[in-house]
């Protein structure tokens, strides 16, 4: 019994600290490239939304492990700001697998400065994948470093 709090109070820890991280890799085999992620909270399986430089030059927002029936899911976003949330949504894509869903291919775009507005200034994301056939998943992040973590990838 004992054990099984431990593990339970270690993971609530690690889980009430989820936020930003950002870091480049070199695994060696590939070129060096630049990563940052979220993991949920609270959540009983966790995901991780992500940014990630496209070989285009433009930067992706997506969230991975999650399982997603269809191919355009609604994407519902609440961004806490200053004690308020500020809605956002759009239409995602799938991957082939399921289990990541792209919100948006170009988050620099002239046309997402407020979503870039939100994500820099929020505490707090709420997230609700709505999909017709499998129904819908919300998911909680902690935005510390968010902004740390958008810099990093524009470097």
């Amino acid at each position: 019994m004992k054990s099984l709090l431990l593990v339970l109070i270690l993971a609530l820890s690690y889980t009430a600290s989820a936020q930003w991280e950002y870091q480049t890799v070199e695994n060696g085999l590939d070129d060096p490239y630049k990563i940052a992620y979220c993991q949920s909270i609270g959540s009983l399986l966790p995901s991780l939304i992500k940014l990630e430089l496209l070989d285009n030059g433009q930067l992706a927002f997506y969230i991975q492990s999650v399982f997603i029936c269809e191919e355009a899911p609604i994407i519902e976003m609440a961004f806490l700001i200053n004690g308020k949330y500020s809605k956002y949504s759009e239409y995602g894509s799938t991957s082939s697998d399921n289990t990541t869903v792209f919100i948006n291919n170009n988050i620099m775009h002239e046309t997402m400065q407020d979503f870039v507005n939100y994500f820099k200034s929020c505490s707090s994301l709420k997230l609700r994948i709505t999909d017709a056939d499998c129904g819908s998943e919300t998911y909680d992040f902690n935005m510390k470093n968010s902004t740390a973590a958008l810099e990093f990838m524009l470097k």
